[in-house]
């Protein structure tokens, strides 16, 4: 009976591991380059309790949360903080950019595109455009939310630089 019970308590600790998903609800999944801000934002919106550091790949699996909307009538949605995207080829990504890749393009109803324009970007501007393309083509054409984050630490050229890409783009971005 002894290892019955380590059993089952292994299984329960795995379990617990496991992301709160509900393929139910709206689906928001938050994607950009690493320290973007996702968790942060995730953070904000939700009731998620997200892992915030300052170096890379501190979000290594799928955080959910959720979201009650004050319209009528109430409706829950669900917001996800995956973990960071780096400029590479598909055979270079480590599995967490993979998870998060696959996330966009199978459970996200909706995704928030983050920018960083921070004096401490990790990457730069060629890089966030490719990471952007490459999100926007997993995603199959649907309507996509894009913010330039961190602007209270903007560096002004990079900001000035992703604003007008965005508009050759034809995108208002919000300001967060």
């Amino acid at each position: 009976v002894k290892d019955a019970f380590y059993k089952v308590n292994e299984l329960i600790k795995k379990l617990k591991k496991l992301p709160d998903y509900n393929p139910e609800l709206k689906t928001i999944v938050v994607c950009g380059p690493p320290n973007s801000g996702k968790s942060s934002l995730v953070a904000a919106l939700s009731n998620a309790k997200v892992e915030i550091a300052e170096y890379p790949f501190t979000t290594k699996n799928l955080v959910f949360g959720h979201i009650r909307l004050k319209t009528a009538p109430l409706e829950l949605i669900q917001i996800v903080d995956s973990p960071g995207l780096f400029d590479r080829p598909i055979s270079k990504r480590k599995p967490e950019e993979l998870l998060a890749l696959e996330t966009i393009r199978t459970i996200a109803d909706c995704i928030i595109f983050l920018f960083d324009c921070s004096i401490e970007h990790t990457l730069g501007f060629e890089e966030q455009i490719n990471i952007y393309r490459e999100v926007v083509s997993f995603f199959g054409g649907k309507d996509i939310i894009v913010a330039i984050n961190k602007v209270d630490i903007q560096e002004q050229p990079l900001r000035e630089k992703i604003i007008a890409f965005l508009k050759s783009e034809h995108i208002d971005p919000l300001f967060i």
